[in-house]
């Protein structure tokens, strides 16, 4: 499993790919969102993503940008999840 820079620091993404067992090259989420319709009722997010490819042509040529079928997934992580993993990337905290 090979992380982008942004799934490597970002905790949604790293408690995400956790609970889905690892994540193929290529991965990238796309859609996140908090089910529950207040913010109090926000204690699990949906976490989709799939595998993208380079475009061959057209304007976005070269970029990671065209969806490989199949290969969609889904996982839903808690605010503690989320929270367990933000606390394990952050630097410590020193005071002098």
């Amino acid at each position: 499993m090979k992380l982008t820079d942004t799934m490597r620091t970002d905790p949604i993404s790293l408690a995400a790919a956790k609970k889905l067992g690892g994540v193929p090259d290529g991965f990238s989420f796309f859609r996140l969102e908090w089910l529950g319709a207040k913010p109090e009722d926000w204690k699990v997010m949906k976490c989709s993503g799939a595998v993208f490819r380079e475009a061959k042509s057209g304007p976005r040529k070269g970029q990671q940008c065209i969806l490989v079928k199949g290969t969609e997934r889904t996982a839903f992580v808690t605010s503690a999840e989320i929270n367990a993993e933000a606390a394990a990337i952050a630097p410590p905290i020193t005071t002098t």
